[in-house]
């Protein structure tokens, strides 16, 4: 009786253990289909915040260039290296634009030739660049469009100098983003769709912002 009691526990644990083993396959399995259906989503998400993040800096970046503008009465120059993303924002009020300032009220401005260049310059704004994506293109108000090189974005006592839409993509994952900085307005505009050039008449006022 003992024997058969013994025999009988042992195929009793054997029964348990399968049981057992085959749960954690189950399991196992749950987790890796789980994974699979989950896993790009989430990728997906944090891709597209440390997108947002990106274009978010530099679209805070060109905001406080016009508001800075405004508030020093002079204008201010965010330069733009449109391949490599890097940016920076000068003090178009150089040491020599003072310089001629002094001359004029001499009277001798007309004869004192000034050379603006922003390299002599210490930058307003230290250099920052756009980690996540790049400049696909810039699309202006007359036009006209750049796709690489040296831009130069002009910040006025007025507001920008001009409106200009930044095309602004991710070349990981293809996604895309969209800047605009209206004229005489210091907006600038982020947008997961294209925008367009605003029509002159639909120009709102200076301190507008979105």
């Amino acid at each position: 009786m003992a024997k058969y009691r013994r025999y009988r526990n042992q195929r009793h644990r054997e029964r348990f253990c399968g049981y057992v083993l085959i749960e954690l396959v189950l399991v196992f399995f749950i987790m890796v289909l789980l994974m699979t259906i989950v896993l790009p989503d989430a990728i997906n998400v944090i891709q597209q915040a440390q997108l947002d993040e990106d274009v978010a800096q530099f679209a805070r970046t060109l905001r406080t260039t016009a508001e800075l503008a405004i508030l020093y009465g002079y204008e201010l120059h965010v330069v733009i290296d449109v391949m490599d993303g890097y940016y920076t924002v000068y003090d178009f009020h150089s040491k020599k634009d003072k310089e001629y300032d002094d001359k004029a009220v001499e009277g001798q401005g007309e004869e004192y030739e000034v050379y603006y260049d922003e390299s002599e310059n210490e930058p307003l704004i230290a250099e920052q660049r756009l980690n996540r994506c790049f400049i696909e293109q810039i699309n202006l108000d007359d036009g006209t469009h750049q796709f690489s090189g040296e831009y130069i974005l002009r910040a006025t006592p007025r507001g920008w100098e001009r409106s200009q839409v930044f095309n602004l993509i991710d070349d990981r994952d293809k996604q895309q983003r969209w800047v605009r900085c209206d004229r005489t307005t210091v907006r600038v505009e982020v947008s997961r769709k294209p925008l367009e050039i605003p029509e002159p008449l639909e120009e709102v006022s200076i301190m507008s912002e979105m």
